[in-house]
């Protein structure tokens, strides 16, 4: 029997705010639910920041990874590609890195060339 996963979508909430308005830890949270935390030190950290962003797109990185296993598919038997559903897949995907990113900067895709 395998375990199934906390549904999404999953959110960072920073927690504990100190005096001068740091938070003392980040909690990735589904509803009320807290499905992980970030915490090394005294303070939040960029890393951690980051990490708390990664963390939290899982469950939309996850169905992502199911759809791009039918594109997969579909190349390999030789079928035809739904180009409408290949610009979604990417606008999705665009959405995630940009979750990713969080307040950071972000850093443009690689060009994909065929």
């Amino acid at each position: 029997m395998s375990a199934r996963h906390t549904p999404g979508p999953w959110r960072v909430v920073e927690q504990a705010i100190d005096e001068g308005g740091e938070p003392a830890f980040i909690s990735i949270c589904a509803g009320r639910l807290e499905v992980a935390n970030t915490c090394s030190g005294d303070f939040a950290s960029r890393v951690e920041r980051a990490n708390a962003n990664l963390i939290a797109t899982a469950p939309d990185m996850r169905l992502l990874l199911l759809s791009a296993d039918s594109f997969m598919l579909a190349a390999v038997d030789g079928r035809p590609i739904d180009s409408d559903a290949a610009r979604i897949w990417r606008a999705t995907l665009n959405a995630l890195m940009v979750r990713w990113a969080g307040a950071h900067e972000v850093q443009p895709a690689a060009k994909v060339t065929s």
